[in-house]
């Protein structure tokens, strides 16, 4: 087998990427409240970035901002849609679970 040699150069280069890796990973512990913010405004932008071409390109939108209110808009508005409609039946499903675990699991239901 062909074993590489340490020497002393690469024995303190190992150890300053250690000494550098370490301090990275601390440093972003730290700062772990404020960057989630901006990490989350990147994913954000991320995965908002095709829709806004498609609408800047293929929808001949003159402005990039104009683009991007529109498909911030589109989404707000998939988002209150879908909000308003799962939302209700949900809390009418669980209203009508009430019924058949009150006969299922007499013991967690006060006497009434």
């Amino acid at each position: 087998m062909l074993q590489k040699k340490i020497t002393f150069d690469s024995f303190i280069r190992g150890i300053l990427t250690a000494v550098v890796i370490i301090g990275i990973l601390y440093l972003v512990n730290q700062l772990s409240g404020v960057l989630l913010p901006f990490f989350v405004a990147w994913l954000i932008a991320y995965l908002i970035y095709p829709m806004v071409i498609f609408f800047q390109h293929k929808l001949r939108l003159k402005n990039r901002v104009i683009s991007i209110f529109v498909v911030l808009l589109v989404l707000l508005s998939i988002i209150t849609l879908a909000f308003i409609g799962l939302v209700p039946p949900i809390i009418e499903e669980f209203g009508k679970l009430k019924v058949p675990s009150k006969q299922l699991f007499p013991a967690l239901w006060p006497i009434s």
